[in-house]
């Protein structure tokens, strides 16, 4: 889910073939959402499943109303120690952005991520690792060669000569 925000733009819809018949999915909103830290969204067919499997109810917290369904606790729809839903940070978002200007702006990050990945590539002191998909640029200094090494030895032992 590191790059869910992908799920939002019609341009990588094959890294996320399938995704309907999928459970749930849980996405990191942290980043490409613009809500800073501390979000995330998760998307779920059933919700007795989820309900289930990540209850953290106590028998002193058991209830009337959450036992007949008339209300939703929203604790057992999260792991304790993950990323809470906060919903009105993604509100606020969703309000000043709008879901298009959320799609433009991964489609700048992708850009800007391959701008990198090219201007790294052409410096010819460092190398690119992995093609770039999304907006994760991998990439490490080149290995100098042993006739690098020589060429510098003796550019440094002309410099001292000169002196």
């Amino acid at each position: 889910a590191k790059h869910g925000a992908q799920f939002w733009t019609e341009c990588h819809d094959s890294r996320v073939r399938g995704i309907e018949q999928a459970d749930s999915a849980l996405i990191n909103g942290s980043k490409w959402f613009s809500t800073m830290f501390n979000a995330s969204f998760f998307f779920f067919r059933e919700r007795k499943h989820v309900v289930e499997s990540l209850n953290s109810t106590g028998v002193y917290l058991s209830n009337e109303h959450t036992d007949a369904g008339r209300v939703v606790d929203f604790k057992d729809y999260q792991l304790g120690l993950g990323r809470p839903f906060r919903s009105l940070k993604v509100f606020c978002v969703l309000r000043s952005f709008g879901v298009d200007g959320l799609r433009a702006t991964i489609r700048r990050h992708i850009l800007l991520a391959k701008y990198l990945a090219n201007r790294l590539s052409a410096s010819g002191v460092f190398e690119v690792v992995r093609h770039v998909d999304f907006g994760l640029v991998c990439f490490r200094a080149k290995h100098k060669t042993s006739g690098d090494h020589n060429n510098n030895n003796n550019n440094n032992n002309n410099n001292n000569n000169n002196n």
